[in-house]
């Protein structure tokens, strides 16, 4: 370099920048190859699955739907929109209506007896895809009502164990009733199951 003029390069006659400032006004270029979508890593759902019933009957006149309390101490003041249909995860191995099954057995001590009907899904709050389905069942408080027990830690994180009943009682309500009782969530699957009934016609029993 002579005084601060960089030094140049002749090539058939033209003047050509130093290799340094060639560089960075052209800068290399950087071939990268790409991914071929074999290669990439597929993202796969993990969105949980759950499944229920939701038992109807007509007395006297009008649609009914038996809902379930959650048991505990979580629970045992909460009233408005803390009922729910009879509902569980999917177990490996079985089919969404079977865990409808299992789970209404489990939770009430009532067995569900078909035919069921199709109320589609919704999504929880917590992002669970929830599946259910309808049917016309049978059942009085002197039937008794008998529902599974499940472990909690209680105080949370203390390592300390309780036994509770997943669901502490169950009741008939009608469409105004259940509508403001039921998760917020579930209230399609009242709407659904209304619908059913009256577009087919079914011959409810009254009970």
């Amino acid at each position: 370099m002579i005084g601060n003029s960089p030094r140049t390069i002749q090539a058939n006659g033209k003047p050509l920048l130093h290799k340094k400032y060639a560089r960075e006004r052209n800068p290399p270029v950087r071939w990268f190859a790409k991914k071929r979508p074999s290669d990439m890593t597929r993202k796969v759902s993990t969105t949980l699955q759950s499944a229920g019933l939701l038992m109807c009957r007509k007395n006297p006149d009008a649609l009914q739907f038996f809902l379930i309390h959650p048991g505990g101490p979580f629970w045992k003041n909460k009233n408005e929109g803390a009922w729910s249909i009879p509902k569980g995860l999917v177990e490996e191995n079985e089919s969404m209506l079977e865990t409808a099954q299992r789970e209404f057995l489990e939770e009430t001590g009532i067995k569900p007896v078909p035919p069921f009907h199709s109320l589609d899904t919704v999504r929880t709050k917590s992002g669970k895809i929830l599946h259910a389905w309808t049917f016309l069942g049978s059942w009085e408080p002197a039937d008794g009502f008998t529902s599974n027990n499940i472990s909690i830690e209680l105080p949370p994180r203390s390592k300390k164990y309780i036994m509770i009943p997943e669901a502490d009682k169950g009741e008939w309500m009608e469409l105004q009733n259940a509508m403001t009782m039921i998760n917020a969530a579930q209230r399609p699957f009242l709407e659904r199951a209304t619908d059913h009934y009256a577009s087919h016609q079914t011959r409810l029993a009254s009970f």
